[in-house]
């Protein structure tokens, strides 16, 4: 048996692309930056995300802008092209961290999970 789960924190990098397939079905993309720290030198890496569900792609039309932390939970893909390696993540949940301005803690709102838990 084998999983591809990943879970990443970051900021978007980009504004948020919304597209048709030529399908016709819709989907949105976006990158986004992981700090990576290694005995305190800090490091940068960019991840293409994509989102197919349509609950989702409605709640990234409203909340997701560039600069906004963002948590994503999806599959991860690696593919070369040119010689390079591009990490991409198939988004199946999302969730946006923000401060509460009275306690200085950390709420989970909105919170999108319409995949399975795993």
């Amino acid at each position: 048996m084998s999983v591809n789960q990943v879970i990443l924190t970051g900021r978007i990098g980009t504004d948020i692309e919304f597209q048709t397939s030529k399908s016709g079905k819709d989907f949105a993309r976006f990158r986004f930056a992981v700090d990576e720290y290694d005995g305190g030198k800090r490091s940068t890496f960019w991840v293409s995300c994509m989102i197919f569900q349509q609950r989702q792609i409605e709640v990234a039309q409203k909340y997701l802008t560039k600069g906004v932390q963002i948590v994503v939970a999806g599959r991860l893909s690696v593919n070369e092209y040119e010689g390079k390696n591009y990490i991409s993540v198939f988004v199946d949940q999302f969730n946006l961290p923000t401060r509460d301005k009275n306690t200085n803690s950390a709420s989970q709102e909105p919170e999108i999970n319409d995949a399975p838990p795993f």
